[in-house]
């Protein structure tokens, strides 16, 4: 369409339009020819106020063309000037606070078209920012909405530099960046802000990956969104920066958000039904922010995302990954996975690195590789394969070592762990026993290592040797298979068919073989005791006494695995309350007796050289009463009982290394009859006669 000829002042629409049709088509490749001479020059801000209303052709900015019923269709129509000449011309914008030059604006004539008017235009306006501020914050471009009719940022931008969107007017907190762009630096998105962006408006291609860095003031939001072409099309951002929770990133379906720097911290909402994929680059996020996402998440090229978990948590997005790609565990708390929907990538698993706390891996959620960092912990939940492991940290597992279903295979008997390819590193072993009523089994496979296990190594935690599980000892026992190898816990030790009696039996042992500490008999106790007065010298009898004992004693148990060293120390005190003479020589009396004493049973296997211990401390307070027919209680026939209320507190240190305080109480009782002899009687050399009963 030919125009020249056909001149008029921008804005001017008291005359008539150069053409007016019914409908206009815009669905192929057209041009306008313009003579420039012949249109007004409108060279815009000068001093970096908003450059929103000079690049899309402001009322008072434009020249209408054609006017029609209905526009239809949405390709550009090409201008083409009469002179062949370059009619483009550069300014400078300021930065508004500083005065620092922030970019070179270049001005030009554009086209455009207004379907809601019907109206073609032609406009001289912005058509390039050149950024020139580099990183210095006093030279940034400042894009005030507040000053701006318009929303929309059309001129593409290059250079380097800052990009500072901000609003004074509670009322214009929208902003739309349209621009197939190239610059790099950052954008600063103020409070409350909605900046919309079109795929390659933050700049960025698969060649350049990601230039720029967005941050979101709090409140601040930002959408980025697919310029309907055909398939997914891809915003690459170096990082994004959005840590208030008020913080909202949309990506809208068909569109991929592409990380790919390091510094990426995502606190806020993530909502759409695009992608996230951090390509690369690295994400410190929020499990529930990941959580409540619909669309989905990628990490690819060795990309990290870093879940901080100061809490016990459930990830139930699932995340697919290459092979070089992690997802990092940070945070004392525990991190558990509830994944159900497929990995959007066939065959893709996640793979994890523990830094801090734990994780618990499921067998419903696929796992590749699996890096532990020093004394962190992976607790496991069925049955649960890996790809790779490695690291120097805690396994974690429940054993059912009452299970029927027990034949002697991996994850038959509770929880257990497969490696497909390699396993490195020094690992601690912490088992729970479960279901032990039914008396354990004699042996339970807990780890596979089917490909390399020759730099692994496993052991019980805390330095224990075996694990104990009703009557018995487990020891861990490693079988290598080639390179690989198999774990399992087993209550038979070597070639032995013998069961491995554990050693904490021997402590409950000397627990009940305490209870016999305060047995007496009639001749303990047995007679008055004669004493001289330290004050008269006068021979005096008292029926009180005192019992002291003390004994070592070294004994096995029936399977003379176990080897037991008991020492205890009694003593008792007493005396009768009631005396009285019944016929003849005989004598009836009553008394009252207490006690305290102490034992200690040390116990050892000579099948798994485990070790436990029982200290014992015990008191008891009792009544005894009897006859003697001669009360000298040496010879005839007697009677005597006695009954005791006996309380026990035994402290208990088991194979587990674990101490746990046993408390017991209870009545004892005796009865004892006989008839005493006397076999001869010595006279000794002062003339007194020892006598034999």
């Amino acid at each position: 369409l030919d125009v020249t000829g056909h001149a008029h002042s921008a804005g001017d629409y008291t005359q008539d339009e150069i053409l007016h049709v019914a409908n206009l088509y815009l669905d192929g490749k057209g041009s306008i020819l313009i003579d420039p001479t012949q249109y007004i020059r409108n060279t815009g801000p000068q001093t970096g106020g908003s450059v929103l209303d000079y690049d899309n052709g402001a009322d008072s900015n434009r020249y209408i063309i054609i006017t029609a019923d209905k526009i239809i269709g949405d390709d550009n129509i090409e201008l083409v000037d009469k002179n062949g000449s370059n009619s483009n011309s550069v300014t400078l914008l300021y930065n508004l606070n500083s005065q620092r030059e922030a970019a070179e604006a270049t001005w030009g004539y554009n086209t455009g078209k207004d379907k809601d008017k019907g109206e073609v235009y032609i406009t001289y306006g912005l058509k390039k920012l050149n950024l020139v501020g580099s990183t210095d914050a006093d030279a940034s471009l400042i894009v005030n909405l507040a000053d701006a009719k318009d929303k929309t940022l059309s001129a593409t931008v290059e250079g380097n530099g800052i990009i500072d969107v901000v609003s004074s007017n509670a009322n214009k907190k929208d902003v739309v960046f349209a621009g197939d762009n190239t610059f790099s630096g950052t954008v600063n998105v103020n409070d409350g802000i909605k900046l919309t962006a079109y795929t390659g408006a933050l700049s960025g291609d698969s060649k350049n990956r990601g230039q720029v860095d967005l941050h979101l003031a709090d409140g601040a939001s930002v959408v980025v969104s697919t310029r309907g072409g055909a398939g997914v099309e891809t915003q690459y951002l170096k990082s994004i920066y959005a840590v208030d929770t008020a913080n909202v990133v949309e990506i809208k379906d068909l569109t991929e958000l592409a990380l790919t720097g390091t510094g990426s911290q995502l606190k806020g909402k993530l909502t759409g039904q695009g992608i996230l994929n951090v390509l690369g680059g690295e994400l410190s996020t929020n499990v529930s922010t990941l959580n409540a996402f619909e669309g989905e998440l990628q990490a690819n090229e060795g990309g990290k995302v870093a879940l901080d978990t100061s809490a016990d948590e459930v990830l139930t997005h699932n995340i697919a990954m290459d092979d070089t790609s992690w997802l990092i565990k940070d945070g004392s708390g525990n991190l558990s996975f509830d994944i159900k929907e497929a990995a959007t990538r066939a065959g893709s698993k996640l793979n994890v690195r523990v830094n801090d706390g734990s994780v618990t891996l499921s067998s419903q959620t696929p796992m590749g590789n699996i890096s532990v960092a020093d004394g962190k912990s992976v607790n496991l939940d069925g049955l649960v394969e890996v790809t790779n492991l490695s690291g120097n940290g805690n396994l974690a597992m429940d054993v059912k070592f009452g299970s029927d279903a027990n034949k002697g295979e991996l994850g038959q008997a509770g929880d257990g762990l497969r490696v497909t390819e390699k396993a490195s590193g020094d690992f601690a072993l912490s088992v729970s026993p479960r279901d032990l009523q039914k008396g354990a089994v004699e042996s339970i496979r807990v780890m596979e290592v089917e490909g390399d296990a020759t730099q692994f190594e496993l052991a019980l935690a805390n330095g224990l040797t075996a694990v104990q599980s009703g009557a018995y000892d487990y020891k861990l026992v490693r079988t290598d298979n080639g390179t690989g190898a198999d774990f399992d816990l087993t209550s038979i030790a070597g070639a032995s068919d013998h069961r491995n009696t554990t050693a904490s039996a021997g402590a409950y042992i000397g627990i009940a073989y305490a209870a016999q500490l305060f047995d007496l008999s009639l001749h303990d106790r047995v007679g008055n005791r004669d004493w001289i007065n330290p004050v008269t010298g006068e021979k005096q009898s008292t029926s009180l006494w005192m019992h002291h004992t003390m004994s070592h004693e070294r004994f096995r148990d029936s399977t003379s695995q176990l080897r037991m060293r008991s020492t205890s120390n009694v003593t008792m005190l007493g005396g009768d309350v009631v005396q009285y003479t019944t016929e003849g020589n005989g004598l009836a009396y009553a008394g009252l007796m207490g006690g305290y004493g102490t034992m200690d049973t040390k116990t050892r296997s000579k099948m798994t050289d485990l070790r436990s211990k029982a200290e014992t401390d015990a008191w008891g307070v009792g009544a005894y009463a009897g006859w003697k027919a001669n009360k000298d209680g040496q010879t005839g026939p007697y009677v005597d009982g006695w009954l005791m209320f006996t309380h026990a507190s035994s402290d208990v240190t088991g194979v587990d290394r674990q101490e746990e305080n046993i408390k017991g109480e209870g009545l004892s009782a005796s009865i004892e009859a006989g008839w005493g002899f006397k076999l001869g009687s010595v006279e000794t050399a002062n003339g007194k006669y020892a006598t034999f009963t």
